[in-house]
Order: C-alpha cells, then sequence, then structure tokens
C-alpha cells in the first residue's frame, strides 16, 4: 500500500505543469491560426483588389456608355412627357432622371482616377504583407486601447498593399516592432492563459468573418461578370467589348427615337 502511495505521487503531474502544457499547446494553436488568419487576410485584400480594378475597368468600357444611354432615355421620357402631358408621362420622367443620375454618379466615381494597368502584386509585397498582417491584426490585441492601435495600422496596411507601396509596409512594420509596450498596460490583465485563449478566440471570428466575406463576394453580380468575361478571354473573346458595341447600337436607336420625338408637335 506504501509502495503505491509512493508510486502514485511519483506518476502526478503538479499544477504547474498542467499550466505549462496547456500554455504549450494554445501557443502552438495560437501560432497557426496568426499563420492562417494572415494568408486568409492576404487573400481578402487580394480578391478585393481584383474587383475593384475590374470594376474601374466595366465603367471605362460598358457603364460609360450605359450612363450615356440612360441620359438619352431621360430625354426621350422627357419628350413624351411634353407629348403627353399626364401623371403617368411624369412619373417615368422623374424616374429616367433619377436612374442617369445614378448612373452617371457611379460612372463618375469609378472614372475620377486617371486609368492605370491593373495592379498585380509581386510576391514580395504579398509576403511583406502577410508578415505585417500577422504582427499587427487587430483581433491579436489583448486590451482596447492596443487593438485600436492595431486598427490603424491596419488600416493603413491594407491601403498600402492595394498601391503596392513597399516602403509603407515596411514603416508599419517598424512602428509595430518599435512601440512602447507600457503604453497599452492596463491593470487587471487577463493572465497569459487567459490572453491566449482571447486571441485564439478572435482569431476564429475574424476567420469566420472573412469567409463570409469571400462568399459574399463571390455572389456578387460583379464577380459573377468578371467570371464570364475570364471565360470569354480563354476562348478568344472580348465579352465587355462585346457589351459596348451593343450599347453603342442602343444609344445610336435611342438617338433616333429622340430626334423624331422632338419634331412631333404637342397633341
Amino acid at each position: 500500500m506504501h509502495d503505491q502511495r509512493v508510486a502514485n505521487r511519483g506518476g502526478m503531474v503538479s499544477s504547474n505543469d498542467s499550466v505549462s502544457d496547456l500554455v504549450d499547446h494554445q501557443e502552438v494553436k495560437f501560432e497557426s491560426l496568426s499563420k492562417e488568419l494572415a494568408d486568409k487576410e492576404l487573400g481578402l485584400a487580394t480578391f478585393e483588389n481584383e474587383l475593384s480594378a475590374f470594376e474601374k475597368r466595366y465603367a471605362r468600357i460598358v457603364g460609360i456608355l450605359l450612363a450615356e444611354l440612360d441620359i438619352i432615355e431621360r430625354e426621350i421620357a422627357k419628350e413624351l412627357f411634353r407629348l403627353h402631358p399626364d401623371e403617368k408621362y411624369q412619373e417615368n420622367f422623374h424616374k429616367a432622371g433619377r436612374k442617369a443620375q445614378a448612373s452617371q454618379e457611379a460612372v463618375n466615381e469609378k472614372t475620377r482616377q486617371e486609368e492605370k494597368p491593373a495592379y498585380i502584386p509581386s510576391e514580395e509585397i504579398k509576403n511583406l504583407y502577410r508578415k505585417v498582417a500577422k504582427a499587427i491584426h487587430p483581433d491579436l490585441a489583448v486590451n482596447e486601447r492596443e487593438r485600436a492601435f492595431r486598427t490603424d495600422l491596419m488600416v493603413r496596411a491594407n491601403a498600402a498593399y492595394k498601391t503596392g507601396d513597399k516602403q509603407a509596409l515596411e514603416e508599419i512594420l517598424y512602428e509595430w516592432e518599435h512601440r512602447d509596450e507600457t503604453s497599452f498596460f492596463q491593470e487587471g490583465e487577463f493572465k497569459e492563459s487567459d490572453q491566449l485563449k482571447r486571441k485564439i478566440a478572435q482569431i476564429k471570428r475574424r476567420l469566420l468573418e472573412i469567409e463570409t466575406r469571400m462568399g459574399e463576394l463571390k455572389k456578387s453580380d460583379l464577380y459573377q461578370l468578371l467570371l464570364k468575361v475570364k471565360q470569354a478571354e480563354r476562348d478568344g473573346h472580348d465579352l465587355l467589348g462585346d457589351m459596348a458595341k451593343d450599347l453603342q447600337k442602343q444609344i445610336l436607336e435611342a438617338k433616333k427615337l429622340l430626334d423624331s420625338l422632338r419634331q412631333q408637335e404637342k397633341g
């Protein structure tokens, strides 16, 4: 009996050892999730940049013609209201006016900047962004003060990645690595194991948010059109060009109708 008790005591693990093992396990999990989060953030930022570039391309090739057609249709509605001054035609005129204004504003927003070749991030920029995101991500913060600081850096990092600004990314990383850590300390902070649990939970939530966001973007009309354009290019066709040609034909027909209506006298 005595020997058994001695054996049991010899095989027991102290509570400190258990806590240490738990922390080690959490650190491994945290490191793995941090890497996954950086990769997912990179993937989302790259995907959003690609969609944004395509949206501007669409606006310059197709959107500008759609806006022109909407303006002509507004003028057609105006002439129809002149020829038939009743409530139905008045409402159609107002609707056409609102549509034309919205189309023009949308095109202006997407074509305001000078047209530049589509930006394709290099592997160097991707790796640097991944490194920055892994270090500064807001979901790694242990309190709101630190989260605010990290969030500001992350916003700047996303903007820098969007334009391929390597220097800005390096400066953000330098700013983080040389931060004053004591400025984020608050009384009553969580112990290390609790901090890791909190960070892991935050990372998991962000990963789910990214997955949801990617799903929404892939269901969007813009992305579905992008897929069709890419497939057409692989087949040797210019889908956006074909859409533009079709709109140009519609514009010519609409102009003819408008000229005809302007020549008519009020009934």
